[in-house]
């Protein structure tokens, strides 16, 4: 579970051309465990898997919308953050479009 879990975010990065901040803005944990993930191919806890599943689904879901990803060009680096926490809020709110 916890490795199909890191193929998953894996898959993400690489169809949303998401960097590691990216995504630990959008599941909301911390940037080390995002690092451990990815760069030293550790396979999440079940904790970790249990509390993120929902947001990496989300995530999933508004990737094959192929709206908001990948970010925008006119999004600066500094405001990236703030576009990908918008794009969450706006799916978890269910105001956003997944077609």
């Amino acid at each position: 579970m916890a490795s199909d879990f890191r193929k998953r975010v894996l898959a993400c990065l690489r169809r949303g051309h998401l960097t590691k901040a990216d995504l630990q803005h959008w599941l909301g944990c911390p940037y080390p465990t995002i690092h451990s993930w990815i760069d030293e191919a550790r396979a999440p806890g079940p904790v970790s898997v249990h509390r993120f599943e929902p947001r990496l689904k989300l995530l999933e879901a508004v990737l094959r919308g192929g709206r908001h990803f990948p970010v925008p060009m006119d999004v600066g680096h500094r405001d990236r953050p703030a576009y990908i926490l918008g794009v969450r809020h706006e799916f978890e709110r269910g105001k956003g479009s997944r077609a």
